[in-house]
């Protein structure tokens, strides 16, 4: 149909009709996100979880970057995942990878010992970053 139109128009000396296209951007978005629902809702809870847990307590971003400084990994902290936006998922998640180790280290053992000595260790035991981490 579209064709035919923009044939007509040619022939009175019109331009062609504007092609819809879809945002390709779209589509690599929603097939992302739909293999992030079969794949790895975890990975993207996580990702927002260990965000959020530095990002609302100023102590405890202290906290983790004294682990990271002990462990020499820098001092740079997470990045922020958007679950609306595919993109920033993978720079989320290498920035926990490259802090693993500190992440492990401050749930299993930093977090347990200072919960001992501030008495909410009920608290730390629904903590579900540190059930990922053992």
């Amino acid at each position: 149909m579209e064709t035919k139109l923009n044939d007509c128009k040619k022939e009175l000396g019109f331009a062609e009709l504007v092609q819809f296209i879809s945002c390709t951007l779209h589509v690599v978005h929603n097939a992302f996100k739909n293999g992030i629902y079969v794949y790895g809702e975890d990975a993207e809870q996580l990702a927002v979880d260990i965000f959020q847990w530095f990002k609302s307590h100023t102590c405890q971003r202290e906290d983790f970057q004294e682990t990271l400084a002990e462990l020499g990994l820098g001092d740079k902290m997470f990045v922020r995942h958007v679950k609306c936006r595919c993109l920033t998922l993978v720079p989320a998640l290498q920035r926990i990878l490259r802090n693993w180790k500190a992440v492990c280290k401050y749930y299993i053992t930093d977090l347990p010992a200072m919960s001992k000595n501030n008495h909410t260790e009920s608290n730390l035991r629904k903590n579900i970053i540190l059930k990922m981490c053992i």
